[in-house]
């Protein structure tokens, strides 16, 4: 018997076996042991090659504080056998403290996702439908020009709601309104949904407003409330809570926005208007632990539909559930969301294949590094996957000019996908910046050099691209509908 095993471990076991051939009489009995003795020897490997990625992590993480561009950075990566949660760099650049694993973060639009565990609970005890209208609980809006507008509608940003315009969101960053009163109402009684619930994907603050105000009412409680006693507290998440309402004794990180004079602290992620669309708080430990913990709060046909895909009236597939960001990397499948308000950017993705969550929270923005991407590299090495996006090309269908060439409107900028010299081509409509040549990579999605963790997938149907979905460092993010006008599949 030959064995020819690497590393230190293995060289003990090789010099084992040939101890034991060399003395028949032991020899059986060590062969009856020998799978003990592999597995112990395998184990050994696995937990060494596990440790490599989370020294990775480290790296990783450290230099991204190290660069200056993030005041502090607190990582959490939960999983099978796995607990690797960490600080880096300062929580309190006044004071000098450090970040501990004991700091809360703001969560930003992660906080969508509580609102939406909130409803799918509420939902579960009978109290609300995912297919209720939202003006039968929010009264002020006029049913008729509202209909189609349901609760499940707002949670996946398809119902049309309109959003904030730039006078409004600064009236609710100035705390001189509270978009989650009556005010809100108001604003929207006398307007229609920007388009037919269902027919598109537009992102909407103002939707996840109308929830948290759903809760309130449905419940009988404030959001805080609602959210500490029937989310929080049952899930054993002990540091999750409004922002706004901190509980005495929290550490809690300040935010810093890095610009050309260093770090200035702003403290926009304290404000009382911000709850149920963006204004939870927790420890990168607590919201690792979510997805695990959401079996002790909901049943498993509500977390299927809590991730499940959003499907357009058009039958075109959204990945964007119920309050969920879908993703990839590698070909590993994940989900989660993000969150990005002034001083804070967070993170959570969980992989079920590899029973793995990742957590990544920063408090600085503006900074000249992604912290999306910092997340991406971190995610990378987690999973033990390529360190960097692979591009492999494939070949174009025949019927790529018809099918994937139009204009798309993704918010304020129309985007114009053309055939030219055998290639997918990109551009804006009128901006200065060239145009893009797209690399196809298989499925109807395309692959950028520029960009090279960047995706986006045309939404066909019936051989002709409806939308455009973008995937940033993996994560699904934002989509764009086909103009009425189609380009015309060559030139501008």
């Amino acid at each position: 018997m030959r064995l020819v095993i690497l590393g230190e471990a293995a060289r003990e076991f090789s010099e084992s076996v040939a101890y034991y051939e060399s003395n028949p009489m032991l020899r059986s009995e060590f062969m009856r042991c020998m799978p003990h003795f592999l597995l112990l020897t395998l184990t050994a490997f696995g937990q060494a090659g596990a440790n490599d990625r989370w020294s990775e992590v480290d790296r990783i993480s450290a230099a991204a504080v190290a660069s200056g561009n993030f005041s502090g950075v607190s990582v959490a990566i939960l999983g099978k056998n796995t607990s690797f949660v960490r600080g880096y760099g300062q929580a309190d650049r006044e004071s000098g403290r450090a970040v501990t694993p004991e700091d809360t973060f703001h969560l930003g639009s992660v906080s969508k996702l509580f609102t939406a565990i909130a409803v799918v609970e509420l939902c579960e005890q009978g109290v609300l439908g995912l297919d209720q209208e939202a003006s039968q609980w929010l009264t002020e809006l006029p049913a008729a020009e509202w209909k189609g507008v349901t609760l499940r509608r707002l949670l996946s940003h398809s119902s049309g709601v309109p959003e904030y315009d730039k006078a409004e969101f600064e009236k609710i960053t100035s705390s001189a309104v509270d978009p989650n009163t009556s005010w809100t109402l108001e604003r929207l009684a006398g307007r229609r949904p920007e388009f037919t619930p269902g027919e598109q994907w537009r992102y909407s603050n103002a939707g996840f407003n109308l929830l948290t105000l759903i809760v309130q009412r449905a419940s009988g409680e404030s959001y805080g409330r609602f959210l500490s006693s029937s989310i929080a507290g049952p899930m054993k998440l002990s540091s999750v809570h409004l922002c706004s309402e901190e509980p005495a004794g929290t550490r809690a990180s300040k935010g810093y926005i890095k610009g050309e004079q260093g770090y200035e602290s702003n403290a926009l992620w304290r404000l009382p208007s911000l709850k149920g669309e963006g204004g939870v708080c927790a420890t990168p430990g607590d919201l690792a632990r979510l997805p695990g913990a959401l079996r002790r709060l909901l049943r498993e046909p509500s977390l299927r539909i809590l991730r499940a895909p959003t499907i357009l009236n058009n039958g075109m597939q959204v990945d964007y559930g119920l309050g969920v960001r879908r993703g990839t990397i590698e070909g590993v499948q994940f989900w989660g969301h993000t969150g990005s308000i002034q001083s804070a950017i967070a993170v959570l993705a969980h992989f079920p294949e590899r029973e793995l969550t990742i957590a990544v929270l920063v408090n600085t923005t503006e900074g000249a590094q992604d912290a999306a991407g910092l997340f991406e590299e971190i995610a990378r090495a987690a999973l033990n996957v390529s360190r960097t996006p692979r591009l492999v090309p494939a070949s174009l269908p025949a019927d790529a000019a018809a099918r994937f060439a139009g204009d798309f409107q993704e918010n304020d900028r129309r985007i114009r996908i053309r055939f030219e010299d055998d290639k997918i081509v990109r551009s804006v409509v009128g901006s200065a910046k060239p145009a893009v040549t797209l690399i196809y990579l298989g499925n109807d999605t395309f692959g950028r050099k520029d960009y090279p963790g960047d995706r986006t997938r045309f939404g066909v149907v019936a051989g002709r691209t409806e939308g455009l979905s973008f995937y940033y460092n993996g994560l699904f993010f934002d989509f764009a509908p086909r103009m009425e006008a189609p380009a015309a599949p060559r030139g501008d």
